[in-house]
C-alpha cells in the first residue's frame, strides 16, 4: 500500500500533504525531497502526548 500511496503521490503532484498520522511523512520523507521538491509536508499531531513517531525528515510545519 505505501508503493501505492507514493506512486499516487507522483501522479497528483500536490502542492501541500497534510498528515494526521505519522506513518504518510515517513512512506514519503526522502523520496519526496529527490522528486517533488516543491512538496510542503505539514503533521498534525493528533495524540494527547506526542512522541518521536510524528517527528519526521522533511517536515515543513507541526500542528498541535
Amino acid at each position: 500500500m505505501a508503493r501505492r500511496f507514493a506512486r499516487r503521490l507522483m501522479q497528483i503532484q500536490p502542492s501541500v500533504l497534510i498528515n494526521t498520522h505519522f506513518l504518510p511523512p515517513e512512506v514519503i520523507g526522502p523520496r519526496a525531497a529527490q522528486q517533488l521538491p516543491s512538496l510542503r509536508v505539514w503533521n498534525v499531531v493528533t495524540d494527547y502526548r506526542p512522541h518521536a513517531w510524528w517527528i519526521t525528515p522533511g517536515t515543513d510545519r507541526y500542528l498541535v
